[in-house]
């Protein structure tokens, strides 16, 4: 078979290859429903609301630091290694935290947000490098249907991770999704690969170009001032979501929602999540990834605004429409990275853009912390949400357009 023959082939089976790495999003989907589990952390180990709360920014933190790690790995291993490592990360983490002493908070945050929370941020960042790789030609479509599975795992293990804590001891739930993390990333380890050396470089036209384009390392990139403003581009994106999931079951309840409609609205949120994934990567291959996430800013800050001041029921679309803008955001950051810096280091790379997701973590407990100590309202938590989300529409007007930096080369 020639070369051109090959490729051929390659660009009709890559499709298996962007599944599996749909599928390595099903234990990082669990990490997004905090939401839901915290109420019964709660319940079942007497933490209060900051003390469970603190739990999901820490795991956010060691997710970014996972995504810098996982670059680091994939230029040492295959990805197949890649996965199991992060698989085994996972498992451990999650199973060890079953034993946690109730008087021990810092015991989960050890095993659950820090080993896991690492293995999370390990596998995310191999499956959107090695998803951007195979379809160059479309990072977007590709960046979106990985993520949108993320959205979809969390509308799954929504009413499993429900009953589990209804119905099971505190133990047992998380060791069950202990388990869990280790079998998929197992099975998933042994379906995918990298491309061969050299593919796709034959096709011609903007495949070519896109192959041919520079292909920045990750020291080149943090001497372009372009890096800090995704930096603070990302950290606007992701901020609202980390002020508001942690709180928005017990915001709901607050306003009288009942934990069951709360739960089904879980499910909702997540189905928009993936729908905003979906969405926005078209969206932004289409009308550009600048004014894509332009317009998910201002989605963001208004449901922020509604989630603060709409009574009752109207939690549940505001919150969904928070998760839309969030999973549209994820979708279309990977792509941004390659389009500015190339696919070559993709994983490292946006390993390094990712680091503004992890100080929107770090500062959304500062809020937390700050809004506990003024015994300020849990729905007020939305407002400071909101204004930042105006600050990533000025940031966002700062970045370049792709083609007139393609232009540029």
């Amino acid at each position: 078979m020639n070369t051109d023959e090959k490729n051929d082939s390659l660009m009709k089976t890559r499709f298996k290859y962007l599944i599996f790495c749909g599928i390595l999003q099903i234990p990082i989907g669990v990490s997004m429903i905090w939401g839901i589990f915290q109420p019964y952390v709660m319940d079942l180990t007497g933490w209060d609301v900051d003390t469970a709360g603190a739990a999901y920014p820490i795991a956010v933190i060691m997710f970014v630091l996972g995504g810098i790690i996982s670059g680091k790995l994939q230029e040492r291993f295959v990805p197949r290694v890649v996965v199991l490592i992060s698989g085994v990360m996972m498992g451990a983490g999650c199973v060890l935290a079953a034993f946690t002493p109730f008087d021990m908070p810092v015991f989960f945050y050890i095993t659950f947000s820090v080993i896991c929370g690492l293995g999370w941020g390990i596998s995310y960042n191999q499956a959107i490098a090695l998803s951007q790789k195979w379809f160059y030609d479309k990072r977007g479509f590709a960046g979106g249907v990985v993520v949108a599975a993320l959205g979809i795992a969390a509308m799954i293990t929504t009413p499993i991770a429900s009953a589990l804590f209804t119905h099971f001891s505190f133990k047992l739930a998380f060791i069950f999704w202990g388990a869990i993390f280790l079998l998929v990333n197992i099975v998933s380890a042994i379906f995918i690969k990298n491309p061969p050396e050299g593919f796709g470089k034959d096709k011609g036209g903007d495949s070519a170009a896109i192959l041919s384009a520079k292909q920045y390392t990750p020291g080149e990139i943090l001497k372009t001032p372009l890096y800090y403003i995704l930096f603070l581009c990302m950290f606007c994106a992701c901020i609202s979501f980390y002020i508001i999931n942690p709180v928005w079951a017990l915001i709901g309840e607050g306003k009288g929602v009942d934990m069951t409609l709360i739960v089904t609205g879980m499910m909702i949120a997540s189905i928009a999540n993936s729908a905003g994934r979906l969405v926005a990567s078209t969206l932004s291959d289409r009308i550009g990834r600048k004014f894509t996430v332009l317009i998910l800013y201002i989605l963001i800050c208004a449901a922020c605004l509604g989630m603060w001041k709409l009574p009752g029921l109207w939690i549940i679309p505001s919150f969904s429409l928070v998760c839309f803008c969030y999973g549209g955001f994820l979708a279309t950051f990977p792509a941004i990275t390659t389009d500015y810096y190339g696919v070559k280091h993709a994983g490292t790379n946006y390993g390094l853009v990712m680091i503004g997701m992890g100080a929107a973590s770090v500062i959304s407990l500062v809020i937390a912390s700050a809004f506990t100590r003024a015994d300020l309202p849990l729905d007020m938590r939305c407002l400071p949400a909101a204004i930042i989300a105006v600050l990533g529409v000025v940031f966002s007007l700062m970045l370049k357009s792709v083609k007139t930096k393609k232009k540029e080369k």
